[in-house]
């Protein structure tokens, strides 16, 4: 996922978007947009990270694909997704796009919980 950092002349927006899972942390007008980085979050040559996946690199080495690969078996076990989370350190939107990713392959029912 592309990181992204983008200032709007026109509406005077502050948006940083995480590199790995994606979420954005955005300051609409009327708000104090910081000189640096949201709390928590590193920067790394324009790239940003969130505090979340900094946490899961620490935790797990920082390999999204043994990270995604890992949550894959534990919805294909069936497993709920709180204890996903306790297992593998990923937080519940990437759990839910792994989830909508084996749907869409077909390798999990697209009613399957977690």
């Amino acid at each position: 996922m592309q990181a992204t950092a983008t200032t709007s002349e026109q509406t005077d927006t502050w948006t940083r978007t995480c590199q790995d899972c994606g979420v954005r942390v955005t300051y609409a007008e009327g708000f104090d947009i910081p000189d640096d980085a949201p709390a928590g979050w590193t920067e790394d040559g324009g790239a940003w990270t969130c505090l979340s996946c900094q946490r899961h690199e620490a935790r797990f080495g920082g390999d999204p694909a043994a990270r995604d690969e890992r949550i894959d078996g534990e919805l294909r076990r069936g497993t709920g997704l709180h204890e996903i989370v306790r297992a593998t350190g990923a937080n519940q939107r990437q759990i839910r796009a792994r989830r909508v990713a084996l749907a869409k392959s077909g390798e999990l029912a697209p009613h399957a919980h977690a």
